[in-house]
């Protein structure tokens, strides 16, 4: 498994979870670049992680938490 790949996926999955759209993360980093994130396009450098745990009210260690979980509940995906 990609790391880009649980990061995008634990993304989209606490932005679901939480009722967001998209839209409603844009003003902290832009959708398209978000969902890039998402799909595992792009890497994500710590000041984007940042800014996306920001829209989606999470610190990073959490989300570091939760990606570290995903991996281990994932590990051939």
């Amino acid at each position: 498994m990609r790391l880009q790949d649980a990061v995008g996926d634990t993304v989209r999955k606490i932005r679901m979870e939480q009722g967001q759209s998209l839209r409603d993360v844009s003003p902290y980093i832009s959708i398209g670049h978000l969902s890039a994130i998402e799909l595992g396009y792009k890497q994500v450098s710590w000041d984007v992680l940042s800014k996306v745990c920001e829209g989606l009210n999470i610190t990073p260690a959490d989300f570091l938490m939760e990606v570290a979980n995903y991996i281990k509940e994932n590990p051939n995906v």
